[in-house]
């Protein structure tokens, strides 16, 4: 009796675990090719937010992957106080899975305006002609952390094309923050006020402007000083942020196709926080085999 009870036992765990082979990434494939969390693995209550969110959107990933990503999230958020931040270099986007926010996510996510093009672990781009993401953010009205004379926005660009076009931003009068880069290669970058900081492209990586004064702002890429200006702030624009072109007054001026991984908007970066922030989200597309 007890040969015939282990030989069952035995036979029911072998099915078992053909039945969820483990794949590289820590997860485990049920028979419809779907991915389930390894059991017994926990998160940080934000990143678990943001779990429960992509769930419900039908979206999973491996256990090793929501680790990295949890640990993404965890040193910036011990870092730094944050408004908002978006990680569009996920697995998929078939029902905005890419689009969600991290801080206050099923809340605050993006929205795609007509198609954009998403690509695994890369992120998303306007198709160059029509579309483009509502962040669903309005720097002037949604902001904690980020202020008029105070205050970091941050993305991680993995394309950089010269087409005149902008990367992200609004416009409300004479109140400016947007970024872009002519056809000639220089990058403009005008931050809550009506003057720009102007200077050659720098390349793709991650791009963080940062305010510390009411006539100082500074510009950063992969950790590296750019450019810095005394441009006084004027005002923050009263608009949604668009990402893939520029929110000129509600409506959008100027499509570029540039290819965004990511996107944060928090408090004023001391040179010790920007440079936390700036490695934890490099790390992060290291790991997934896309830094630029």
């Amino acid at each position: 009796m007890k040969k015939i009870l282990t030989i069952t036992i035995a036979l029911l765990l072998g099915i078992t675990l053909n039945a969820q082979k483990l794949k590289h990434d820590g997860g485990f494939v049920r028979h419809d090719g779907s991915t389930v969390v390894q059991p017994g693995v926990s998160y940080s209550t934000e990143f678990q937010a943001v779990i429960d969110e992509w769930t419900s959107l039908g979206y999973v990933a491996g256990a090793d992957t929501l680790a990295q990503y949890d640990n993404m999230l965890t040193r910036i958020l011990d870092t730094c106080n944050v408004d908002a931040f978006w990680f569009f270099a996920v697995t998929n986007n078939d029902n905005g899975e890419a689009l969600v926010e991290w801080i206050n996510p099923g809340v605050d996510d993006a929205t795609a305006v007509n198609t954009i093009t998403f690509t695994k672990y890369e992120g998303v781009a306007s198709n160059g002609t029509d579309s483009y993401i509502d962040l669903n953010y309005n720097a002037s009205s949604d902001a904690t952390y980020y202020s008029l004379n105070s205050g970091t926005v941050g993305w991680y660009v993995r394309t950089n094309i010269n087409d005149a076009s902008y990367d992200l931003g609004a416009r409300d009068g004479s109140n400016y923050l947007r970024a872009n880069i002519n056809t000639g290669g220089d990058f403009i970058i005008t931050m809550n006020s009506d003057g720009s900081m102007a200077d050659t492209s720098p390349g793709a990586g991650m791009w963080i402007v940062t305010r510390t004064a009411s006539d100082a702002y500074q510009f950063w890429v992969d950790n590296v000083s750019i450019a810095t200006d005394t441009d006084a702030t004027t005002g923050i624009p009263n608009l949604d942020l668009y990402l893939g072109t520029y929110n000129l007054y509600g409506s959008p001026s100027g499509y570029d196709t540039n290819q965004f991984s990511a996107l944060i908007i928090c408090e004023e970066l001391s040179d010790q926080q920007r440079a936390e922030v700036d490695d934890a989200i490099r790390d992060m597309m290291t790991y997934l085999g896309k830094a630029v």
